[in-house]
């Protein structure tokens, strides 16, 4: 039985069982897997997004976890160039998202609309009709501005010290793994914030 099959919606049950799950081995971003590889916006960059996504998909809508997930790993897969660009989220839907979509459905993505509204506007400016899933998700991408020391918590959805400190704590870990990066999420952070949040 393959890794994908396996892992079945394994992160949409429970906090603990999405760390026992295969997920992290099935979405590790490799270098092959981009158009360019980058070190700004590479598998680093991309494996943080990736857990970021996760805490927040537990944080504010489980309901959606397998498709912030699927955003994340596929969101930069598909850019040309380090500088501001405001395409490569559509590329990466028109490109990546076919190449995928089996893996990441097999994984628990169903709302392929969804992904794709969050991939192609992650890139764009914030506009007022941007909706919840979009600045969730824009929230994920956001925190891993850390890297470039440009990081404004007052354009995050969330920018709690919570996630700020493991912003952090992530970039500083200097790796790529997520099985690796997981072993860094306090549990604690899983837990929805106790703001109700609309």
């Amino acid at each position: 039985m393959s890794a994908v099959r396996k892992a079945g919606k394994h992160w949409s049950v429970k906090p603990n069982d999405a760390l026992a799950g295969s997920w992290p081995e099935v979405l590790q971003p490799r270098a092959r897997y981009f158009v360019r590889p980058s070190l700004i916006h590479g598998t680093g960059h991309v494996a943080r997004v990736t857990i970021h996504a996760w805490i927040i998909g537990h944080r504010y809508r489980p309901d959606i976890l397998p498709e912030l997930m699927a955003a994340a790993f596929i969101h930069d897969l598909s850019r040309r160039h380090d500088d501001t660009c405001e395409e490569h989220g559509i590329l990466a839907v028109r490109e990546q998202l076919p190449k995928w979509r089996a893996t990441l459905q097999s994984m628990g993505a169903e709302d392929f609309a969804l992904v794709s509204e969050m991939v192609g506007r992650h890139c764009l400016p914030q506009a007022k009709d941007d909706s919840l899933e979009v600045r969730l998700f824009r929230n994920a991408d956001g925190l891993d501005r850390v890297r470039l020391g440009d990081l404004n918590p007052a354009m995050l959805f969330d920018g709690s010290q919570e996630l700020l400190q493991l912003a952090w704590k992530l970039y500083e870990a200097r790796t790529d793994k997520l099985s690796k990066l997981l072993e860094l999420v306090p549990p604690q952070l899983l837990a929805p914030p106790k703001q109700n949040v609309k």
